[in-house]
């Protein structure tokens, strides 16, 4: 049962950590006036200019939603949720990852249009930043 919360815990920090690494750098971005948020679920409550705690206060429950996944009790398979849940938050974290990256490459790059990404490969990681 350890095993099971120290992996939950690394997937977590996983996810945050690229949360708060994409967090700061669409402050950065919008300060600088390259770009505006362009998550609806940040903007629906805050519009295109969040903070960096709106948008913690929108993504931060969410993380902590997906990691809810691996408590959900399964009878034939124990483990199955934990597993959903580790692989949603690292597919979150995947995802901050580009985000922070596109606002890095759009910050070095204000007046060139955002690329079009042609490769899985760069689709997956982006290849700005």
């Amino acid at each position: 049962m350890t095993a099971f919360f120290v992996v939950l815990a690394v997937a977590l920090t996983w996810a945050l950590g690229w949360l708060l690494y994409d967090a700061t750098e669409t402050q950065k971005g919008i300060k600088s006036g390259v770009g505006v948020e362009g998550s609806p679920w940040i903007t629906v409550f805050y519009g295109v200019k969040p903070s960096l705690i709106q948008c913690l206060s929108v993504d931060v429950p969410i993380r902590f939603g997906l990691a809810a996944i691996a408590f959900i009790p399964t009878p034939m398979y124990p483990h199955a949720m934990l597993g959903m849940a580790v692989g949603a938050l690292v597919v979150a974290g995947v995802k901050n990852i580009q985000g922070g990256r596109q606002w890095k490459w759009m910050m070095a790059n204000p007046t060139k249009k955002m690329p079009l990404m042609n490769t899985l490969w760069q689709k997956i990681t982006g290849f700005w930043g």
